[in-house]
Order: C-alpha cells, then sequence, then structure tokens
C-alpha cells in the first residue's frame, strides 16, 4: 500500500474516534472519514480491501449495520479468505440480531483463524442470542476441525472468551486444556492466574503467577501480582519482602509503589510509614493515574464481594481493613493529582 495511502487510512481511523458520547457528534465525525477513505480507495490497488473493512467496522461502531454491511460486504468480495472480514461481517449481524447468519461467518472465521479471541467472543455472542449451549457448539465445532483439538490457542483464545463473557467454569477448563497443550507458556498462566483471582480462587491463582515468574523471570506483573495475592492472602510481611526484592532487581511496574504503600498502610494503619514510598509514586503519577485509579476502582468492587463470602472474623478483618486501605489510596491519587 502506498505511504500515503496508508496515512490517511490511519488518519481516518484516528480521527473518527469520538469522546463526547454524543451520537450526532460521531456520525458528523463518520461523515468527516468518507472523504478521506473514499479519496484512499480511489487511489488504492491493493490495499481497498482493508480501507473497506475499517470504514464498515467504523459504520458498525455506530450502530449504522446496513451500512457496515455495505462496506464489509465490497472488502470481502475482494478478499473472500479474510479471517478478519468474516470476523467483523459476522459482528455486524449480531448487531441486526441476525444471529444464524452471524454463525455462519463466525464458523468460517475461526475455520482459517482458529485462535482469535475476537472472533471466539463475537461468536458466544451470536450462541447467547440463539439460545444455543457454547459446549455443545464447540464439540461440534472440534469434530469439523479436529486439528483444533491439539491447539493450545485455540484453547486458549475460547478460554479468554468465557472469561470474559462469565462463564468462569468453563473458562478454566479451557485455560488448563491450553496449558496441558503447552505447559511453559508463561503469558498463559499469568491469564489463568487472573480468570482465578475473579473468581476469588486466589491460592490456585497464587500458583499460576508464581509458575508465570518462573517461567518469565522478567516478566514484571507476574512478579508484582505474587506480591499482590501474598498481601490478598494476608501474608502482608511477605508481600512487602517480595516488593522490596522487585524494587531492587529493577521489575516495577505501574503498581509497584502504590501498592507497597498500600501494604504497608494496611499493615501499620499510620500514614507515616508511607513517606519513604510518595516521591516514585508521584513520579509516575503523571502517565499512569488513570490506570492505577482504575485497578484499585477494581479491586475494591472484588474486595466488597469477598467480604460478603468471608466465613470467619479474622478474613472478615482482613477485608475490611484492605477496603479501608484501598479507599486510602484512592483518596491519596486524588490528593495527589490535584
Amino acid at each position: 500500500m502506498d505511504k500515503s495511502i496508508d496515512f490517511d487510512l490511519r488518519h481516518g481511523d484516528w480521527d473518527w474516534v469520538d469522546s463526547t458520547g454524543d451520537p450526532n457528534h460521531s456520525q458528523k465525525l463518520m461523515n468527516h472519514n468518507r472523504v478521506k477513505f473514499s479519496r484512499s480507495i480511489r487511489l488504492s490497488s491493493d490495499g481497498a480491501s482493508d480501507l473497506y473493512r475499517i470504514w464498515g467496522i467504523l459504520y458498525a461502531e455506530i450502530n449504522d449495520y446496513p451500512r457496515s454491511l455495505l462496506k464489509l460486504g465490497k472488502a470481502l468480495a475482494m478478499d473472500p479468505g479474510s479471517a478478519i472480514v468474516l470476523e467483523a461481517f459476522g459482528k455486524t449481524l449480531n448487531g441486526l440480531e441476525k444471529y444464524e447468519e452471524a454463525l455462519i461467518y463466525f464458523k468460517k472465521a475461526l475455520k482459517l483463524n482458529p485462535s482469535s479471541f475476537m472472533t471466539h467472543k463475537g461468536l458466544l455472542q451470536t450462541l447467547e442470542g440463539l439460545k444455543q449451549g457454547y459446549e455443545l457448539f464447540y464439540e461440534e465445532l472440534l469434530k469439523e476441525n479436529p486439528k483444533s483439538k491439539d491447539s493450545s490457542d485455540f484453547h486458549f483464545a475460547k478460554a479468554e472468551a468465557l472469561a470474559k463473557s462469565n462463564e468462569h467454569i468453563a473458562a478454566f477448563a479451557s485455560y488448563q486444556k491450553a496449558i496441558e497443550i503447552t505447559p511453559d507458556h508463561h503469558f498463559k498462566h499469568f491469564r489463568y492466574a487472573m480468570a482465578l483471582y475473579r473468581k476469588f480462587c486466589l491460592n490456585e491463582a497464587l500458583f499460576e503467577f508464581e509458575r508465570a515468574a518462573a517461567l518469565e523471570p522478567t516478566y514484571k506483573d507476574a512478579h508484582n501480582n505474587v506480591a499482590f495475592l501474598k498481601y490478598n492472602l494476608g501474608q502482608i510481611p511477605e508481600a512487602i519482602e517480595i516488593l522490596e526484592g522487585i524494587i531492587e532487581n529493577e521489575l516495577e511496574n505501574f503498581i509497584t509503589f502504590p501498592n507497597m504503600i498500600l501494604f504497608q498502610y494496611h499493615l501499620h494503619q499510620n500514614e507515616d510509614v508511607i513517606e519513604p514510598y510518595l516521591e516514585k509514586f508521584k513520579a509516575g503519577l503523571d502517565s499512569e493515574c488513570s490506570e492505577i485509579k482504575r485497578a484499585y476502582t477494581e479491586d475494591l468492587e472484588l474486595t466488597e464481594k469477598m467480604l460478603k463470602e468471608a466465613f470467619d472474623e479474622t478474613t472478615r478483618d482482613f477485608y475490611l481493613k484492605k477496603i479501608n486501605s484501598i479507599k486510602f489510596m484512592l483518596s491519596l491519587l486524588d490528593k495527589l493529582k490535584n
């Protein structure tokens, strides 16, 4: 693809994004980009299919599904063997609630690329719309594509989609199958651990995080999550010791210093103990504040659910202190940011 055409494509792709939440504004941006896409398609010989695909996806994003199908249809006519176009077509048909037709396109897409997470995710939405059980469907799918049964990536993509759809038990089985086929893949252990943590399976999640860290010693997120799981299991001094090792070995990520403050505050319930870590915490705020806030807000919601399921006074007391400590962290973030 010509560089100027590629620039137009990327420029159009970004220009349309709307942060106002106003559908009329989104439509205006779409109209603005129509000129760019039309120009690029006229100039392009080998990249028109990609341009039509992205144009179709943008129409789907503003719920203009008929125009989306028109553009995606042109993309598909130019490149009938494209899994990514087939997937986009299926997602647009989902938007129109034409689930039986969508199923045809998702099955074709999976045959071409069985390890596409986005295709599995769209497919689950289709099956939900059809009121069809995913287990039976996947059994049939594996009969049609027997090679997928031995593909770790197929099972991993399925697991990720199931986890996103809150089908956690089924997701666990697919993660386990993916790991059974490729036991030394650190990222698959890490994602399985994340799914386990969200269902409060803390000891199992810790084991998987430790496995991911052992398989990839430079994987910062795994090491930091080992510390966080130790903290969640009430092993706060050990969690602090792990963070100290992370800092010493330069394995910090965006949450290392915030977590050090969280753990210290939880343990001592005293703001004085956090002073040594504040400067480094402040240093990362400009670029990471929203991500830190999102992580703690999500964890606060999970902890409140854990509190409801706490079975003894010691566990309840731990979660109450953790909730108090997270709220302290969120208020500290607001104070430092302002």
